[in-house]
């Protein structure tokens, strides 16, 4: 689908050296993007893969490898952090837009990641609520999409194409209840 394709050529596995894998996103065109502190915290090295461009090809390449240039900011209790990638000379990275307003609960949502090292997997559902109301993961935004470790930092995103959401965890044996961290509070 459009939509699929739209989110996988602005998305790309995070790969640590210790075999952790994960999800981050392009925010601007000169390769800032953004995933969870606990996938990348800067502490260990890692890189990235971008995915192939084309519709028909989810498979991960060596040479779509780009390794991180700098962390530009991290917070451990927010869960985020804000890298930039070492692109080739010239490369243009499309990215993704980020909501301007809250989007209101049962609103489509999708998102895109590597649950369980299965690469540029996407699911679909809806946005259930806000919660203000956790004080060890305040500002969440949850949904009812199916995901797995591998998701972690992989966008939510509106039927827009926009950033609701960078998705954080979900509840360990519960399907479909998961949680991001709203993209207007980072």
């Amino acid at each position: 689908s459009d939509k699929w394709l739209y989110m996988k050529q602005r998305t790309m596995l995070v790969s640590t050296n210790s075999g952790g894998i994960g999800t981050a996103f392009f925010i601007n065109k000169h390769g800032v993007a953004l995933t969870n502190h606990h996938v990348l915290s800067g502490k260990e090295p890692a890189c990235v893969y971008l995915y192939a461009p084309e519709a028909d090809d989810s498979k991960i390449y060596s040479s779509r490898r780009r390794n991180i240039r700098n962390i530009l900011w991290t917070n451990e209790a927010l869960d985020i952090t804000v890298f930039s990638v070492e692109l080739e000379q010239g490369e243009s990275i499309p990215y993704f837009n980020l909501i301007s307003r809250q989007e209101p609960p049962l609103n489509e949502c999708y998102i895109l990641g590597n649950p369980e090292g299965l690469w540029c997997t996407a699911g679909d559902g809806t946005i259930s609520a806000y919660r203000e109301d956790d004080k060890d993961k305040p500002w969440q935004v949850q949904y009812n999409i199916n995901t797995n470790p591998g998701n972690s930092g992989g966008p939510v995103m509106n039927s827009k194409g926009e950033i609701i959401a960078v998705h954080a965890s979900g509840v360990e044996g519960k399907q479909g209840l998961n949680f991001g961290i709203d993209i207007l509070r980072v």
